[in-house]
C-alpha cells in the first residue's frame, strides 16, 4: 500500500490533505526515513478522575524515533515494515494534585522509571482522509499491553511532521494498584493525549 500526502493540496471540503491509496509500491525508490521526536515541541497530558474531581499531569520530556519508509516527500509506503518508540520519564510528569504522591507510591518508579510506547503498525482510515488507525505496544509498571488508537497526521515540511492521538488506558491492565482515599475514590481509565513533532533524521 503506498499512501500519499499533498499538504494543502487537498480540493475535498475540510480536508487539508490528498490520499492516493494504490496496492504497488515503487520498486526501488523507497528509503528508509528516520523520524526523531523533537523534545519541547511534542507533549503528553494524562487526565485521571477523582469520585470529586480530575487529576491532570503533563510533560514535553518526550524521547524517541520512529522509522518509516518514504517515496518522496509526503509519501509513506505502510505495505513496508516499520518501527520506533517513544519514552517518557514518570517522574518528568507533573501535577499538582494532593494525589500525586499517593499515586507515585503505587507507581513504584525507581523499578519502573519509564513508559514506553512502541508502533508495529499503521493502516489509513478509510472514512476519513488524514486520519490513521496506529497499533502497538505500551510498556508500563513492568506489564507490556497492545493498544490502538486513531492519530492524525500532517506534513508541516519535507522533512517534519506533526501527529496526534488520543487513547483510554485502563491502569489495571498494567497492574497498578488504585490508591484508597477516606473521602474520595480513584477511577481505573485514563485519558491521554499526545501531540508530537517529528523531524527526519539527515
Amino acid at each position: 500500500m503506498r499512501l500519499r500526502v499533498n499538504d494543502g493540496q487537498s480540493r475535498g471540503k475540510g480536508c487539508n490533505f490528498e490520499y492516493h491509496i494504490t496496492r504497488q509500491r515503487l520498486a526501488g525508490m523507497a528509503t528508509m526515513a528516520r523520524f526523531e521526536i523533537l523534545e519541547n515541541l511534542s507533549n503528553l497530558s494524562l487526565q485521571g478522575q477523582t469520585s470529586l474531581h480530575a487529576i491532570l499531569a503533563s510533560t514535553d520530556k518526550l524521547a524517541g524515533a520512529f522509522d518509516i519508509e518514504v517515496t518522496e516527500p509526503g509519501v509513506f509506503d505502510l505495505s513496508a515494515p516499520m518501527e520506533g518508540s517513544l519514552e517518557i520519564y514518570v517522574d518528568d510528569l507533573r501535577t499538582e494534585s494532593y494525589l500525586d504522591v499517593a499515586v507515585r507510591d503505587r507507581l513504584n518508579t525507581r523499578r519502573y522509571p519509564k513508559i514506553v510506547a512502541s508502533l508495529t503498525g499503521m493502516r489509513p482510515h478509510e472514512d476519513e482522509a488524514g486520519r490513521f488507525l496506529a497499533t502497538g505496544d505500551i510498556t508500563f509498571h513492568g506489564e507490556t499491553c497492545s493498544q490502538s488508537s486513531e492519530i492524525s497526521v500532517r506534513w508541516m515540511d519535507d522533512d517534519t511532521i506533526e501527529v496526534k492521538g488520543e487513547i483510554w488506558i485502563d491502569v489495571r491492565e498494567f497492574k497498578v494498584e488504585l490508591p484508597k482515599m477516606i473521602t474520595s475514590s480513584v477511577e481505573p481509565d485514563v485519558r491521554a493525549r499526545l501531540r508530537l513533532m517529528l523531524k527526519r533524521k539527515v
